[in-house]
């Protein structure tokens, strides 16, 4: 039989097009859909398409590691889609887990609803966005120990809860997460440090608090809302660890706020439009403040940012039109964008640190109150040494990989220690002369 040989560019071709055609999206195992993930050995469940109402996560489909369970995609035309739940509108009424997921992705069991208990393993980190959505017939479901975050959205609709126990193990909680979800307990452990806004809106144990003339809802020692029509000066109670993203936003009758030492955490949006807050006291436990914090406080006058803060996030002051004088500690390395935007009285800034580590921060865009405001620094700058770039006191080859890389990228500030033919630029000479201060040392 005689062979046909194709040409080598033909054979490329050939290749070109098989590699097109291979699938790129949902892959068929059994009674599951899948995606392989970027590592190449394992895989995310994104449907379930058998019939079983009483069903069980494999650990592996075709060779691959189950990892995650995501939403797949359904379109409604060439260039629309919408995304479903890996059980959605299916009579799935229980679901248990293998050891080896890690996480149920944006979606995974939204509109499941005949399903009423679900069994997660242990090695469980994060339940992401939207993730038992309008779970309507809930009721049994145990968080594992080992498991770090709750996304946004994850439980909302899912009526039937009644009670919640958050783990130890878990730091992050998002805005909503159990949003109308029928809950009358819930524990949250002292270690999660950030909690989104409203996680509890809607739910028994939050009404009867707030709606029965309590002036905030606390739940262990987290601050998670104050009533709007709290007037006054409030004091948040010792022992607090965390107040929620904006636990006091549009509180418009508050005009002082006492914060214990044992906070750690100011949520975003904090004190988002409380127009009448005068004065805060932030103490020096609390190490991050969200943003927008105290967008909106009108009659704000000054603020003190305590030391250990390392950035100040979007809008955190925005529209502040009385805010004087503020107080940025040295630990700060970046301000964001609109973090002072509209802040027209602005006279001073109060710096912890020197003149050329202010100039190092790096600052976001529409902070121009920043620069027609006076700076007063904390410490002067040390002398500069020619040559010596990384401030080590020495001069050596970790200084001329630092000037080339100021060369290529053009971005730094001319100083006596970068321009060593004093020309008032950083360019090719500068490295010519440091790298000869360099080997005449050696």
């Amino acid at each position: 039989m005689k062979r046909i040989r194709f040409p080598a560019f033909l054979l490329a071709a050939l290749l070109a097009l098989t590699a097109i055609a291979a699938p790129a999206g949902a892959l068929a195992g059994g009674d599951w859909q899948y995606e392989v993930n970027e590592d190449g050995v394992t895989a995310s469940i994104t449907r379930y398409v058998g019939s079983a109402t009483e069903v069980t996560i494999p650990s592996e489909i075709d060779g691959y590691r189950v990892t995650a369970l995501t939403y797949w995609k359904e379109w409604l035309s060439s260039t629309a889609f919408q995304h479903r739940g890996v059980f959605e509108d299916l009579s799935v009424t229980s679901v248990v887990f293998p050891a080896g997921v890690t996480e149920i992705g944006e979606r995974a069991f939204s509109e499941c609803r005949s399903m009423t208990s679900i069994t997660l393993s242990g090695g469980l980190k994060k339940i992401g966005y939207a993730a038992f959505y309008n779970c309507v017939s809930l009721t049994d479901v145990s968080l594992p120990d080992g498991l770090k975050e709750i996304d946004e959205w994850a439980f909302v609709g899912c009526l039937g809860l009644g009670k919640m126990k958050i783990p130890e193990s878990v730091e992050d909680i998002g805005a909503c997460a159990f949003y109308d979800c029928g809950l009358t307990e819930i524990s949250i452990p002292d270690g999660v440090r950030h909690i989104g806004k409203e996680i509890l809106k809607n739910n028994p144990v939050r009404n009867a608090y707030l709606d029965n003339g309590k002036n905030a809802f606390w739940i262990g020692n987290h601050l998670i809302e104050v009533r709007t029509g709290f007037s006054g000066t409030f004091e948040v109670k010792p022992g607090t660890k965390t107040i929620a993203d904006g636990a006091f936003a549009n509180c418009a009758l508050i005009t002082g706020v006492t914060i214990p030492e044992s906070v750690t955490a100011i949520g975003a949006g904090t004190f988002n439009k409380c127009v009448s807050l005068r004065s805060v006291t932030i103490p020096d436990s609390v190490k991050s403040i969200g943003g927008e914090a105290f967008s909106g406080c009108i009659l704000l006058t000054e603020a003190a940012i305590p030391d250990g803060v390392t950035a100040i996030g979007d809008k955190t002051f925005s529209g502040c039109t009385s805010l004087a004088s503020v107080t940025i500690p040295e630990s700060v390395t970046a301000i964001g964008e609109r973090a002072f935007y509209k802040c027209s009285s602005l006279k001073t800034v109060n710096y912890g640190g020197s003149k050329r580590k202010w100039k190092a921060i790096k600052k976001g865009s529409d902070n121009e109150a920043l620069d027609s405001a006076e700076i007063v620094f904390a410490k002067e700058d040390p002398a500069l040494i020619p040559g010596d770039l990384t401030g080590d006191g020495k001069i050596n080859s970790r200084d001329v990989i630092a000037i080339m890389k100021l060369v290529i990228t053009q971005n730094g500030e001319v100083n006596e220690a970068n321009d060593l033919n004093d020309d008032g630029k950083i360019n090719s000479r500068d490295v010519i002369l440091l790298m000869k201060l360099v080997i005449a040392q050696a």
